[in-house]
């Protein structure tokens, strides 16, 4: 039942805001699932492929700028690469203090704004 809970709630988050489902489904798949994180970062980019494709089909038509859309989607997969090739060496610790970092200052923000 967590599962599907982790899922509905990573759907919803990303429909209701095209974005910022991965903050449930790590945070998920680590916390209430005891996955490995290595193994949770994997999982959770997968599900979130999936999730937003999905969720993009109904976003499309608000894509006024595709020059942008490129360009930001070329920096995305290149960022990608590399944060993937450093997860190899960074330990566990520092990752996950590093993804909270993250998480705090984009509620923040999100707050803020």
């Amino acid at each position: 039942m967590s599962i599907i809970l982790i899922g509905l709630l990573a759907g919803l988050i990303n429909g209701l805001f095209g974005s910022g489902a991965g903050m449930v489904v790590l945070p998920g798949l680590i916390s209430v699932l005891k996955m490995d994180s290595k193994v949770a970062r994997g999982t959770s980019l997968f599900i979130l492929v999936v999730v937003s494709t999905i969720t993009c089909i109904f976003y499309v038509k608000n894509i006024p700028d595709y020059t942008t859309l490129w360009f930001v989607t070329a920096g995305g997969i290149l960022g990608g690469v590399i944060g993937s090739k450093f997860t190899k060496v960074i330990p566990k610790r520092v990752l996950k203090i590093i993804l909270g970092i993250v998480m705090l200052f984009s509620g923040v923000r999100m707050i803020l704004r």
